[in-house]
């Protein structure tokens, strides 16, 4: 049909090829200039659904095909293409070549053409270069905004077990995590069998063992405040710390001390040495002590000096080896005192 614009539809007998001069709209007269230059073929009329449907064989591809030349790969250079033999969809870039595909079970490969997960990504290279490498990278650009996350959220069993690979980006924040929002452990494996767990409640167990009983659930270490009196509450002592440290690990507490006491009185009864860390658990009986270089301490030739953690404080009372005696200070002035003992509480 001629409208008065010459040669809008040529027709080659020879090569049977058609050929359009502006633009084509099938379904609808509107002028599509706004898309710049993307508007040359337009189908549909902006109302209801509309499509276009590629016909092929049942052995056979449709697909469209991009191209910035008429010969070679730029001919090519970017196809979708669907290939009904195997009912795949494939995306080809830069010279053809297939970079993306959807396998018939929904399956999605990059780099690969036989995805046999979910997401199979793939790459051939020995690059440590992370722009070469396979990297999968979930970015919030929003930095430093009240609400700056990006997370991996995994789910199974309908839901049920819900987990996220977190990054916090908040200025006030700033942490990587990886964590539950429903009441399940962390479950860590190699080789196929489970080495680390940590538990829902807090704690971790090891190699298959689930016990909440027998969960590692605290290590810290720090400094200690030491401190010298007596059983009966008397005395007077004044204590420099030299050195007061401990370890927590779980349950079991090391800590060890090496002080300088000016004794103006020695008081009455067992020396005592305050301020333990934690308090010795009840029911877990008396952790001896070990105590050197002591010159605070009244030595008995006979019986010896022995130090125990009391059951169910948190100090260490000094007493004879062989007897329930007491061992008090040994005398006024300035004294020393070494210690360390193991303990547990829980």
């Amino acid at each position: 049909q001629n409208d008065g614009v010459t040669d809008i539809v040529t027709f080659d007998h020879d090569t049977k090829a058609s050929s359009f001069k502006g633009e084509v709209g099938i379904g609808t007269s509107t002028n599509f200039d706004s898309l710049n230059g993307r508007g040359n073929l337009v189908v549909g009329s902006g109302s209801g659904n509309e499509g276009i449907t590629i016909y092929s064989g049942s052995g056979s591809q449709g697909g469209i095909i991009f191209a910035d030349g008429t010969s070679g790969t730029a001919a090519y250079p970017g196809q979708i293409q669907y290939t009904h033999s195997d009912n795949s969809m494939r995306f080809y870039v830069t010279d053809g070549s297939e970079k993306m595909r959807i396998s018939s079970d929904g399956k999605i490969g990059l780099g690969t053409t036989s995805p046999s997960t979910a997401l199979d990504i793939a790459a051939s290279t020995n690059s440590t270069n992370s722009a070469v490498y396979p990297v999968v990278t979930v970015q919030n650009t929003a930095a430093n905004s009240n609400n700056s996350y990006a997370a991996l959220n995994v789910k199974g069993g309908d839901g049920q077990v819900n987990g996220f690979i977190l990054a916090d980006g908040r200025s006030s924040a700033n942490v990587f995590s990886i964590r539950t929002e429903t009441a399940t452990p962390i479950q860590f494996n190699t080789n196929g069998s489970e080495r680390m767990r940590m538990l829902s409640g807090g704690g971790l167990t090891f190699n298959g063992d689930t016990a909440t009983a027998n969960a590692l659930d605290d290590y810290e270490e720090g400094s200690w405040t030491p401190t010298a009196s007596t059983s009966n509450g008397n005395g007077s002592f004044s204590v420099t710390v030299n050195y007061a440290k401990y370890i927590k690990v779980g349950g079991l507490v090391h800590a060890s001390c090496y002080l300088s006491i000016v004794v103006s009185n020695v008081g009455s009864g067992a020396a005592i040495i305050g301020g333990l860390p934690f308090v010795n658990t009840s029911g877990q009986g008396y952790s001896i002590a070990s105590v050197g270089h002591a010159s605070a301490i009244e030595y008995h030739t006979n019986d010896g000096v022995a130090a125990y953690v009391t059951n169910g404080h948190n100090y260490i009372r000094h007493v004879n080896v062989t007897d329930t005696g007491n061992v008090g200070w040994s005398g006024t002035g300035t004294k020393y005192y070494m210690m360390s003992c193991t303990y547990h509480s829980v």
